[in-house]
């Protein structure tokens, strides 16, 4: 069973967007700053900044950094799911 429904992960993933275009979505800046910085400097970080702040789809990001598709969903799905637990700690629904 996923950790996060389909509805969730699209939820939480337009957060990550709206704050890196500079919005606060339904108090959201705070959970998706606290997990930049957890991944601050990772390789991580790097493909998920291509995917939320350059707008750069699954396959140029993989090629970009000699990743697999695989390890591309794995890493985005940790990002989404440690917004969604920051999200809960502050007391947001997700």
């Amino acid at each position: 069973m996923p950790v996060l429904s389909k509805k969730q992960e699209q939820k939480i993933e337009r957060y990550f967007y709206c704050v890196a275009a500079g919005s606060d979505p339904c108090g959201w800046r705070k959970p998706i700053q606290d997990t930049w910085n957890k991944y601050k400097g990772s390789r991580k970080a790097e493909a998920m900044a291509r995917r939320y702040s350059f707008k750069e789809d699954c396959p140029v990001v993989c090629k970009k950094m000699h990743i697999t598709y695989n390890t591309f969903y794995n890493w985005r799905m940790e990002f989404l799911i440690s917004a969604a637990m920051a999200g809960i700690r502050s007391g947001l629904d997700i």
